[in-house]
């Protein structure tokens, strides 16, 4: 009756081998979980605000035009016809009169504004009109007392004219989400433009 046949004989540096291909393996799987749960956090809308250096560098990023903002395609765009004369009294007796001498263009839009972003002291190119319908903003203009900011709420509704200089900040810890309203000449797409901070108005109003 034949033994069976024996395998080589383990001595301590196969030992050692197996060791250090199971601590790689092991190295291997906690990196790509850690990849993994980095970008899942990444993506999400919850955030946190960052304090301290990294702060800093955070908010460098987001304060500047396209950072930290992200504008939807038009969910709806429409033309006015021209309207010289156009005039009516509403219910309680006011005079309400709307005239302009070409078509105009009405454009709404959704705009989401993240946790620690902040536009840059800016004015639009034609006057428009904001609905918070989630999460919190602050809106400094250099026409308040000591260029004081104030906290829009859902529910809120804002009109800022073309000629406003003003800046937007999410100080808070969730995403802000709103409608937008503007007018602008027929064919042209409402924009914005940065300006230098007001006197008497801080640069950067986010970091408080």
């Amino acid at each position: 009756m034949n033994e069976p046949s024996k395998g080589p004989p383990v001595t301590a540096a196969t030992l050692r081998h197996v060791y250090v291909a199971l601590a790689v393996a092991v190295a291997v799987v906690a990196l790509i979980a850690a990849a993994f749960n980095g970008s899942s956090r990444a993506g999400s809308d919850g955030q946190a605000v960052p304090t301290g250096e990294r702060a800093e560098q955070y908010y460098k990023r987001l304060v500047t035009l396209g950072r930290g903002l992200t504008v939807s395609k038009p969910l709806a765009v429409g033309l006015l016809p021209a309207l010289p004369h156009g005039g009516s009294t509403l219910t309680d007796g006011t005079k309400f009169i709307l005239s302009y001498d070409k078509p105009i263009r009405v454009t709404f839009l959704t705009v989401k504004l993240v946790p620690g972003a902040s536009l840059p002291w800016h004015r639009h190119t034609a006057p428009i009109l904001i609905s918070l319908i989630r999460g919190k903003v602050v809106d400094y203009r250099a026409d308040r007392p000591g260029c004081a900011g104030k906290v829009i709420s859902p529910g809120r509704a804002q009109f800022e004219p073309n000629a406003q200089i003003h800046t937007l900040t999410n100080p808070f810890k969730e995403p802000a989400f709103m409608y937008v309203v503007t007018w602008s000449a027929k064919g042209v797409d409402p924009s914005l433009h940065e300006e230098k901070v007001p006197p008497g108005c801080p640069a950067h109003p986010e970091r408080g």
